[in-house]
């Protein structure tokens, strides 16, 4: 267990476990109750539990059908099918597939290689098949990255032929017939993603800029040069691009981009999801929470307890209110619910609670044989007067239970008379 070096605190005579699992504990002339919430996040890497095979490869695409099925394709060839409660039903061949679609008849596939494929939800199974697709000029896309469905038009993004557009083919219909979306006259485009936008247009992000694309009228606006991963409207003001590279960038017109600082975002981000007021980025390694007027939250290495690589894979919201984020070892499911709001960048003076720097609290409990770290972001209060009133505390003793109730590093600390919220993980979660 690697730990951040901790300056020497007092500590005081004073450690016990409730009946309601809340551990209590007496340091630095202060008492604190730290309440355990639910495990946060969870990390699959394996098919179907920690004694089945692993999935032994990346994530390249995630998604929830219309009934709730939840759907993975991961990099060696492989598409596996679960059910709303994550149980595991099956898998099948899938050559290299990075975005799925559910027009509620037919699922539709995006091969890097093999160009569209239809899927058929069979009660526990999937059948896929290969389409066969035409275009009226030149040779039918084979390396399609996205896909998205729209007024009965599906639209396909390839690496390196551009756009094309087809009507949507019938139920249990294989054919295809496409017609190109010129963009731009002098380069094949390398797109990686499509996204609509609320006037119909839509936005291309390629490696060579951002294309908005107008189908009514066929033509084409061009902003900038930077190679684009993903697009996400905040509001009718605020719309955000962000970069394999360079940043986060504001659309502020058709034709231009301007740099938008986040502070501590990293420079290349691989997809945005938009969930209420929050932004969430995956970035390679770490996922980061933002809104306007509010602090940047960062889950990295010392959040998940290990290094998480994220994959270019668009996030999947579930059903159950999870968040679903694919990964270089597998996918990551997470419940955001459970994590602290963020905090307002200009936090109140008048006897509110602000934090200044990490000072971290801990003990040490034995339980099992297991030695666990309880650790939390201690903060000042300005304006409080110290409490003198405090009656001793009595408390019904038992042993300490095994397992230890635990989340995966997330929980509520009290200080009396000041509540707090721990802010980051130094448990290891027990087996």
């Amino acid at each position: 267990m690697t730990l951040d070096p901790i300056p020497p605190l007092p500590f005081r005579e004073g450690l016990l476990l409730d009946r309601e699992g809340r551990l209590w504990v007496n340091w630095d002339d202060a008492l604190w109750r730290i309440t355990f919430t639910p495990a946060v996040f969870t990390h699959e890497t394996h098919i179907s539990g920690p004694l089945s095979p692993s999935f032994g490869n990346e994530i390249r695409a995630i998604r929830c059908t219309s009934g709730g099925d939840l759907l993975l394709a991961s990099k060696n060839d492989r598409l596996y099918l679960y059910r709303p409660s994550g149980e595991f039903l099956g898998q099948v061949s899938a050559p290299k597939i990075y975005n799925i679609l559910d027009d509620g008849n037919n699922l539709w596939l995006a091969s890097k290689g093999q160009g569209l494929f239809r899927g058929r939800l069979q009660g526990d199974s999937i059948a896929i098949t290969p389409c066969r697709m035409s275009v009226a000029e030149g040779t039918a896309p084979l390396l399609l990255y996205d896909l998205f469905i729209q007024d009965s038009t599906l639209w396909c993004a390839s690496w390196g032929q551009g756009l094309f557009r087809a009507p949507l083919p019938a139920p249990g219909c294989d054919e295809v017939t496409l017609t190109h979306c010129p963009l731009s006259p002098e380069e094949k485009l390398r797109i990686r993603r499509l996204v609509p936008l609320p006037d119909k247009r839509i936005a291309v992000c390629a490696a060579s800029g951002l294309f908005l694309y107008n189908p009514a009228t066929g033509t084409t606006s061009r902003a900038g040069s930077e190679d684009v991963s993903d697009l996400c409207s905040l509001n009718d003001t605020l719309t955000l691009v962000s970069t394999m590279g360079t940043g986060l960038w504001h659309l502020t017109s058709d034709t231009t981009l301007v740099p938008f600082h986040v502070d501590s975002l990293p420079d290349l981000i691989l997809s945005m999801c938009r969930r209420g007021e929050e932004v969430w980025f995956a970035c390679d390694n770490a996922l980061v929470t933002w809104r306007p007027s509010y602090r940047l939250r960062l889950l990295d290495s010392r959040f998940w307890g290990e290094m998480l690589n994220f994959s270019e894979a668009s996030p999947a919201l579930t059903p159950r209110g999870e968040m679903q984020f694919a990964t270089t070892r597998g996918h990551l499911i997470l419940q955001p619910d459970l994590l602290p709001p963020l905090q307002p960048q200009d936090v109140p003076t008048d006897g509110a609670a602000a934090p200044v720097g990490w000072i971290l609290a801990f003990a040490f409990v034995v339980a099992g044989g297991t030695l666990l770290l309880v650790a939390g972001q201690r903060s000042k209060v300005k304006g409080a007067q110290p409490r003198t009133d405090l009656r001793p505390l009595t408390f019904d003793l038992r042993p300490i239970p095994t397992p230890f109730p635990s989340g995966e590093g997330w929980g509520e600390a009290e200080r009396f008379p000041v509540p707090h919220t721990l802010a980051r993980p130094h448990r290891s979660p027990l087996p």
